[in-house]
């Protein structure tokens, strides 16, 4: 039974990170700019407790969500720039790794997301 429990809190905390997360990114879309940079917050939580698995799973759904919304264009260029932060932060954050590493590893990685993001849109 206990299982059980687990597994329900786990598909709450699921379920609550990708609504958080779709809902700062449509006002960060649509009304305050730096809402965006909030986006990753629930995911890189969620990776944290549970695993990397429910953290890319939980932002390919809210990616998906936000792709019914905005366009799918967007929601590509926003899996494009998040998705490798959000997982580098889960991994090194759970590994225990030092301050400096963490900021280092995801400033590095989220730079080449948008730079890789520049790169499509302009060919």
């Amino acid at each position: 039974m206990k299982k059980d429990k687990k597994k329900g809190s786990i598909f709450l905390e699921t379920i609550f990170a990708i609504v958080v997360s779709t809902i700062f990114m449509l006002i960060g879309v649509y009304y305050i700019s730096w809402f965006m940079f909030l986006y990753p917050v629930a995911f890189v939580i969620l990776g944290v407790r549970h695993g990397i698995n429910y953290n890319i799973l939980s932002l390919l759904i809210s990616t998906l969500i936000l792709g019914m919304i905005t366009g799918m264009v967007s929601a590509i260029s926003i899996f494009v720039a998040f998705a490798p932060l959000s997982v580098v932060l889960s991994y090194t954050i759970k590994n225990r790794k030092k301050s400096f590493d963490i900021i280092l590893t995801s400033t590095l990685f989220l730079f080449i997301s948008l730079l890789s993001i520049i790169i499509i849109m302009k060919g």
